[in-house]
């Protein structure tokens, strides 16, 4: 069911850029959603950006990850939690650094938001797989993907992911309900599948 959903979605796309005659081959939208959907490992610095009703908060970060569920984050700003690690090797998570106390409650509250799944392409990917409203958007020479959250709430509703015309990833996007952006990662530095080093707790 899963496949038969990746074809149903690029043949609409296909059908879609094809009547619109933009310059993005079909071929070409292919070999980069085949790229992106086969991703076995990804490593980038992020720069995440979380908007709740009263602030916004920023955080620059290093992600590091391995299909189908480990994964490591080390903070790089804020200056007072720079260095703080998180790591899951699919199982278990563990947080560390002999320098953070990571009882704090802010510091407590921001391993969760930089650990969530959504923070994960790999959680949009899904998403928009299981999603029977995944679009495509164009322009120019680079695309957008859309699509909307499965186990939607109040706070996550929808997410666009922006491509480069080279087919990298340079930013996710989730709105809630009403429309209003709640998180927004620009991705620099992004490699697609790097050697890494097995991602272990010890």
């Amino acid at each position: 069911m899963k496949y038969l959903r990746i074809l149903f979605v690029t043949l609409s796309l296909m059908i879609i850029m094809s009547a619109c005659g933009n310059r993005m081959s079909a071929d070409r939208f292919q070999s980069i959603q085949k790229k992106l959907f086969e991703l076995k490992s990804y490593k980038c610095i992020a720069e995440i950006r979380i908007v709740n009703n009263k602030n916004t908060t920023k955080y620059i970060v290093k992600q590091y990850y391995i299909h189908p569920s480990k994964f490591k984050v080390e903070v790089l700003e804020p200056e007072f939690i720079k260095g703080l690690l998180t790591i899951s090797d699919g199982s278990e998570t563990k947080v560390s650094n002999p320098n953070i106390d990571v009882n704090n409650t802010y510091v407590s509250e921001s391993i969760i938001k930089l650990t969530g799944n959504n923070m994960l392409l790999t959680y949009f990917f899904s998403n928009y797989v299981s999603s029977e409203k995944s679009n495509m958007e164009i322009s120019g020479d680079k695309y957008r993907l859309k699509t909307y959250i499965t186990s939607e709430t109040d706070y996550m509703s929808a997410e666009i992911l922006g491509i480069s015309k080279e087919g990298y990833p340079e930013s996710l996007e989730i709105f809630d309900k009403e429309g209003r952006l709640k998180l927004q990662i620009k991705y620099i530095e992004f490699v697609m599948n790097p050697i890494l080093d097995g991602i272990t707790l010890n």
